[in-house]
C-alpha cells in the first residue's frame, strides 16, 4: 500500500474517532437530561420551565434564556443563509414622519450611524418595558437626501417597502419553519 493511502486511512480513522467521541459526549448529556426528567417525574415539566430564567444552582427556575438564545441563533442562521442583501450596522432612530435633510445625514454619519429610521426602536423599547423578548428586523427603503438614488419620496418609500416585504416574508417563513 502506498504512503498516501496509509495516511488517508489514518486521517479517516482519527476523524471517525473524534466524531464518535463527540456524538457519545452529546448523547450522554441528552440521556442524563431524559433520565433526570423521568426520575423526578413529568411533573417537573411545568409553565415555569418555559417562562422563568435559569437560576443559580440549587434554586428553582426555568430555561427561558436557553429557549430565547436558541431562537436568536436560529434567526441569525436563517438571516445568514437567506439569499437576501442582509447587513448589520448602527441604526439611528429619529422621530418622524419626515425625510432627513442632507445636513442631518452628514451629522448622523459623523455620529457613526449606518442607517436612519423612525421605526423599530420605539417598539423595541416598549416591548422590553413590557418584559417581552424582542428581535427586530428592518428594511432600508431609500437612500438619504444627497446620498444617491432618486430623491426621497413617499411613493418611492412605499414601493421599496412592498418589495422588501416579500423578502422579509420569506425570511420569517424560513425562521418559523426552522423553529
Amino acid at each position: 500500500m502506498s504512503l498516501v493511502l496509509l495516511r488517508r486511512r489514518a486521517v479517516d480513522v482519527i476523524a471517525f474517532l473524534f466524531a464518535s467521541g463527540a456524538t457519545l459526549f452529546g448523547l450522554f448529556w441528552l440521556f442524563w437530561i431524559l433520565w433526570t426528567t423521568f426520575k423526578r417525574g413529568l411533573g417537573a415539566i411545568n409553565v415555569a420551565l418555559f417562562t422563568q430564567m435559569t437560576p443559580p444552582p440549587g434554586s428553582a427556575g426555568g430555561l427561558l434564556n436557553a429557549f430565547y438564545g436558541s431562537a436568536v441563533m436560529i434567526l441569525l442562521a436563517v438571516v445568514i443563509g437567506a439569499p437576501l442583501g442582509v447587513a448589520a450596522g448602527t441604526y439611528l432612530a429619529t422621530s418622524g414622519p419626515n425625510f432627513e435633510t442632507p445636513a442631518e445625514i452628514r451629522a448622523f454619519r459623523m455620529l457613526g450611524a449606518d442607517a436612519v429610521g423612525m421605526s423599530l426602536v420605539p417598539e423595541v423599547i416598549l416591548g422590553r418595558h413590557c418584559g417581552l423578548r424582542v428581535a427586530g428586523l428592518c428594511a432600508i427603503t431609500n437612500f438619504g437626501e444627497g446620498m444617491g438614488g432618486p430623491p426621497p419620496s413617499h411613493a418611492h418609500t412605499l414601493a421599496m417597502a412592498a418589495e422588501a416585504a416579500r423578502d422579509l416574508e420569506r425570511l420569517l417563513v424560513a425562521f418559523v419553519d426552522s423553529v
